[in-house]
């Protein structure tokens, strides 16, 4: 069984918290949606539906409405994480993340609906939650205050980056 542990927020910015963060928080490499790949390679996309609640969030429905939020987090790491918000995210990088999550969800009477409009703003707001979620760890992680000087120490952040980020990152 797993828990979720909640640490205080100065532990979160020592080096203990460092060792913490490493065991729980995700990488940038793609996971393995393996039930979901599994389903789609036998069937092609999977059937999604949506319901627009009172606040115009949107929320999946269906036989694999669990599928929906893993699928999400695992695209929206391939979506480098120096922008400085989603919304300065191109929009083919966006657009690139529909046609990959069409891959999977068949989007198509959705796309056909007089709804889409706010379907699309519903996966779009998804998609900017799993990405500042996703950013918010890593720089959890990684962008550790230094206590002697009080600020971020940028050359030791940039000289222990992960392995799977480029210096052009």
């Amino acid at each position: 069984m797993q828990r979720n542990i909640e640490y205080p927020r100065a532990l979160l910015y020592g080096s203990i918290a460092q060792d913490i963060a490493a065991g729980r928080l995700h990488t940038r490499d793609k996971t393995r949606n393996l039930s979901l790949k599994e389903i789609t390679d036998k069937k092609g996309p999977v059937p999604i539906r949506f319901e627009v609640r009172d606040k115009q969030t949107l929320m999946p429905l269906g036989d694999h409405a669990a599928h929906w939020s893993s699928y999400i987090e695992e695209i929206i790491r391939g979506v480098p994480l120096y922008y400085p918000s989603w919304l300065k995210v191109l929009k083919k990088q966006k657009a690139a993340l529909i046609t990959d999550i069409r891959t999977q969800f068949d989007l198509r009477p959705h796309m056909e609906s007089p709804d889409w409009t706010e379907i699309d703003a519903g996966i779009q707001q998804h998609l900017q939650k799993a990405y500042n979620t996703n950013k918010a760890a890593f720089k959890a992680q990684h962008w550790v205050i230094d206590p002697e000087t009080g600020t971020y120490n940028v050359e030791k952040i940039r000289r222990a980056r992960p392995e799977a980020i480029t210096a052009e990152e």
